[in-house]
């Protein structure tokens, strides 16, 4: 094909134009329609006799998608011999690769499709994924052809479209696997029983633990409402004013409740209510999720965690640097729960029903909150070699600081210190949550360490542009500029004791450090002795 000429070139870039367009903005959820989309595309623009987009896979050449091929073209051969195939195993990634004369070349001899279909030009490019080919895209004529500039632009538009739609391939198969492992998990859950209900109170499903909590089956409640399993019309009634409301404010619903089950046993049980759309639907009729924990087994579930935190804390006398880590910030939330046990334990009977659920309910987060924060310091563990999930999304700063404190506030009232925080709830960053609370909590019970009986710690956050500057504040002892500058120092001894004499490993901060630079930010320190210390850092919204 001749090069094109001036006077055609701006009425053939409107062309492409439009049919790039047009394509993108076709663009559905299927990485396939999409990606047959875009060849399509491609070989209009070309005006190619044919286009294919390839993969080599177990020692063949496979055609994912084609536009416009010969009859009798066969979509699955050997992969030796194709120029597809060297392509991809060369793992050439940049630039675009053009043979004429197809008959004359080597591939002449050893792709068969060449002479069967009289190509004589192949214009081809490696398709990338994370620096690594996946494919080739090309485009084949039964004349020569020669690109222009914008063909080669062309090429490495529909290349990385293609790409992008690998990318979205491989998230999608990610999602679904997580939610086959979600599916399993609730389906097995065997302390939590499980149950989505529709609009109307009817059951939509119910998992194993349920049929142990109440005695029914998932066949025998599908479809039937609560009124006619483990409900009086009353208690029903109040239940579908519930989801009302959580239909109209989204709200979750934190309640306790004694319910019989099928054989008029009484449970105790604290229930969490929200809705969620359906995963399949956009804009369809919500779902409305409940988790009940029978608090019957609360007993043996606090000694089993006081005899694991007791083998942690022995485990911990002995092991490395990184234990030393777990146990350094384990200490708050198995602080509240073994306070809120003995006080339970102690003072039982001078208690009332609210009291009692206050205290289970903490103990109840401050374990949640233990196992979450187990996985953060795992995730600790790999920042040392070089692999971490690193999973940012748009979080409310508000709600962390906020779910955070209430894990300290324990140790907070022990040495009567004042926790506050002012942070509109409208501020919005962009931060993996689970580690932006592990900083916020070492930095905030840093600071509860280091500050004297009726003093007070604040956590505070301001908006510059793009970005929030959070700032956490205490009128404490304060450090001499020596100290801060071993702060970060692993193997350093900074570890002083706190106004009460607390012990630590002296590492926490070394974890908020390490975290914050996996958010592309740093950890800074102001303080002088006697008048408290500052530790700020920056996030992007």
């Amino acid at each position: 094909m001749p090069e094109r000429t001036s006077i055609t070139s701006q009425i053939q870039r409107e062309e492409n134009l439009r049919l790039l367009s047009n394509a993108f903005l076709s663009f559905s959820n299927d990485p396939d329609e999409n990606i047959s989309k875009l060849i399509a595309s491609f070989g209009e623009m070309l005006g190619a006799t044919c286009c294919l987009y390839n993969k080599v896979h177990t020692g063949q050449i496979h055609t994912v998608t084609a536009w416009n091929v010969p009859a009798g073209y066969a979509s699955t051969g050997k992969a030796d011999g194709h120029i597809c195939t060297d392509m991809i195993r060369s793992g050439r990634t940049e630039g675009y690769i053009l043979i004429n004369d197809l008959e004359d070349s080597q591939y002449g001899l050893t792709d068969p499709a060449i002479r069967a279909f009289g190509w004589q030009t192949f214009f081809g490019q490696v398709v990338e994924l994370s620096g690594q080919p996946v494919g080739s895209v090309c485009a084949l004529f039964t004349s020569h052809f020669t690109p222009s500039k914008e063909d080669g632009e062309i090429i490495g538009i529909i290349s990385s479209a293609i790409r992008t739609q690998e990318s979205l391939r491989h998230k999608i198969g990610e999602i679904r696997d997580r939610e086959h492992k979600l599916q399993a998990l609730i389906d097995n859950s065997p302390n939590v029983a499980i149950q989505f209900y529709d609009a109307h109170g009817r059951v939509k499903y119910w998992n194993k633990a349920s049929e142990t909590f109440y005695g029914f089956s998932e066949q025998d409640t599908r479809g039937r409402s609560l009124a006619e399993l483990i409900m009086d019309d009353a208690a029903y009634q109040d239940f579908l004013r519930t989801l009302k409301n959580i239909d109209q404010t989204g709200d979750t619903v934190i309640s306790e409740w004694t319910v019989e089950d099928k054989n008029s046993i009484p449970h105790h049980i604290l229930s969490t209510l929200f809705a969620v759309h359906p995963i399949a639907g956009n804009g369809g009729t919500k779902d409305f999720i409940c988790m009940d924990v029978d608090l019957t087994d609360l007993k043996n579930a606090e000694f089993k965690l006081k005899e694991y935190t007791t083998q942690l804390e022995n485990l911990n006398a002995t092991k490395d640097k990184f234990f030393s880590i777990i146990a350094h910030d384990l200490k708050n939330p198995f602080n509240a729960i073994l306070g809120f046990s003995r006080i339970l334990y102690n003072d039982y009977q001078e208690l009332n029903d609210e009291e009692i659920l206050k205290f289970i309910r903490a103990i109840r987060d401050s374990a949640e909150n233990a196992f979450k924060l187990l996985q953060n310091l795992l995730m600790w563990s790999r920042i040392q070699t070089g692999h971490v999930e690193y999973s940012p999304e748009i979080c409310s700063l508000s709600l962390i600081v906020k779910e955070t404190l209430a894990l300290l506030k324990p140790q907070a009232i022990t040495k009567n210190i004042s926790i506050t925080s002012s942070i509109d709830p409208s501020v919005q960053v962009s931060v993996d949550e689970n580690m932006i609370k592990t900083i916020i909590r070492n930095l905030v019970s840093n600071a509860l360490k280091y500050t004297h009986s009726g003093g007070h710690v604040e956590v505070r956050a301001t908006e510059t542009g793009s970005e929030v500057l959070v700032e956490v504040t205490d009128d404490g002892i304060g450090m001499s500029q020596t100290l801060i500058s071993r702060l970060f120092m692993v193997g350093e001894n900074t570890e002083r004791p706190g106004t009460a004499n607390e012990m630590g490993t002296g590492l926490g901060l070394i974890l908020c450090k390490e975290f914050l630079q996996k958010h592309g930010t740093d950890l800074s320190v102001r303080s002088e002795v006697g008048h408290g210390s500052v530790f700020s850092f920056v996030l992007n919204q």
